[in-house]
């Protein structure tokens, strides 16, 4: 008799699982909103790095967060919570020594470079914040399903 409750109980669990995986791919909006997010971070961030990369020539000190930036983009990429939210706050931090900078410099090209960068920044920022709203929001089995290569139903980069 008990052999058969948890042959019982195992099945019931395997069901309830796949019923749950079977409603999200139902509402899978929400799913694919975080994926189109993601990839637009991810295409943002490839701009932000070049514009940094630029700037290295003019300020040797621009190649720590040169390198810095790619744990936040690892991060992103592979719904990373820890390291999204670190590169969050290191976008602020960077912006505040943006402006910073950018209020102190003497050199014409360096400031527009500059005002490029902070551009960036502010919307790569305010796509993060929207990022990570998005994926404490999701369930367990969400977020496991993301993580496992989520193929999208709408196969997008949304530039918000």
């Amino acid at each position: 008799m008990s052999n058969n409750e948890t042959k019982n109980e195992e099945s019931s669990g395997v069901q309830n699982e796949t019923n749950d995986v079977d409603l999200i791919l139902e509402n899978y909006e929400n799913l694919d909103i975080l994926w189109s997010l993601k990839n637009t971070i991810l295409f943002i961030s490839y701009g932000f790095l070049f514009l940094n990369g630029m700037y290295i020539m003019y300020n040797i000190y621009y190649i720590i967060p040169f390198f810095i930036i790619f744990l936040g983009v690892f991060g992103i990429a592979k719904y990373d919570k820890i390291l999204s939210v670190y590169f969050i706050f290191y976008l602020v931090i960077k912006l505040a020594i943006d402006f910073y900078e950018l209020i102190n410099i003497k050199d014409e090209i360096s400031s527009y470079i500059i005002t490029l960068i902070i551009i960036f920044e502010i919307y790569v920022c305010e796509l993060t914040i929207k990022y990570l709203i998005k994926i404490y929001n999701l369930s367990i089995v969400e977020t496991e399903l993301i993580t496992s290569n989520y193929i999208p139903r709408n196969r997008r980069i949304t530039l918000y």
